[in-house]
């Protein structure tokens, strides 16, 4: 069972310290690294995740602009809200990740 020390500190907090911190620490990360192999990524998984992500925003955007096509809204929103939907469905077709998106100004 590890003992710990009481330290406090100049402002006044009580800390409690495990004096071996160090050499745990350091157990830790060998067997962190014995036991675990890198990840490698490839471009095309990152570009799927980049997309899936882009996907994710966009579906986020169209959900939260779903209540413009109800059968009360007026024509005139519902025809802007609908350009700005479909801009929204097409983004895909231009760009591939959100990093470097340029949403569609939502109709006000």
């Amino acid at each position: 069972m590890n003992n710990f020390i009481k330290r406090t500190r100049e402002d006044g907090f009580i800390e409690w310290v495990n004096p071996n911190y160090e050499e745990v620490k350091a157990a830790a990360e060998e067997y962190e690294a014995a036991t675990h192999e890198p990840i490698t990524l490839s471009a095309e998984q990152i570009a799927a995740d980049h997309l899936l992500c882009l996907r994710n925003m966009r579906d986020k955007k169209l959900a939260e602009t779903d209540w413009s096509q109800g059968a009360d809204v007026p024509d005139a929103l519902k025809t802007k809200y609908t350009e700005y939907r479909q801009a929204l469905r097409d983004i895909t077709k231009t760009y591939k990740s959100y990093e470097d998106v340029v949403w569609p100004t939502k109709p006000e």
